[in-house]
């Protein structure tokens, strides 16, 4: 058995592991509570979505990409977000336009396909898949994978809460890599 510790708080939980022997869940921090990532004896702290008060991971693939959810703090429901290559998470909702629904729970494969609970404006709770337009994913339709090629990259922040900056619709749209058949492609 080991013990891989917390945030600086008191508990942690482990919820998921990829072939890689990684290891994703949440842990206290000393003022909160983060999703983390532990790899080679070493947790990191994911942070949070700015404006959010905690997180969770879900599952992390062979690609060390993360799913994970993060909570406003107004109580209002957790957005499924990714975090990988070090940067900052990301919000899913971004990704996505004419959905009607605020995605939150989420699980990723090694394919990158992200699948998980929508929450509807009326309530209803719908299931959700992404697909990434990326090079696994040839032909799908809608996709421009031109977004996929883009070099430009965000700093990741020393501390997400802090100094976390939300990039651009521009940037988004330029370097979304995700493509929600049902919804259509985002403008």
């Amino acid at each position: 058995m080991r013990d891989l510790g917390t945030l600086g708080g008191a508990n942690g939980a482990a919820n998921a592991i990829n072939q890689n022997g990684e290891v994703v869940g949440l842990a206290d921090t000393v003022s909160s509570t983060d999703g983390f990532l532990w790899r080679q004896g070493k947790m990191t702290d994911l942070g949070v979505l700015l404006g959010h008060c905690f997180s969770g991971a879900s599952s992390v693939n062979d690609k060390t990409q993360v799913t994970a959810s993060s909570f406003p703090c107004d109580g209002s429901p957790a957005h499924a977000a990714l975090w990988e290559n070090g940067g900052p998470m990301v919000d899913l909702n971004d990704l996505v336009s004419g959905a009607d629904m605020t995605l939150s729970g989420s699980y990723i494969n090694d394919r990158g396909e992200i699948t998980g609970i929508g929450t509807l404006a009326n309530g209803d709770l719908h299931a959700f898949l992404l697909i990434p337009c990326d090079e696994n994913h040839s032909g799908v339709e809608g996709c421009d994978y031109s977004m996929v090629d883009s070099k430009e990259q965000l700093p990741a922040p020393s501390d997400v809460r802090k100094t976390a900056q939300t990039p651009s619709p521009a940037w988004w749209r330029r370097n979304n890599r995700f493509h929600v058949p049902a919804l259509g492609a985002k403008d």
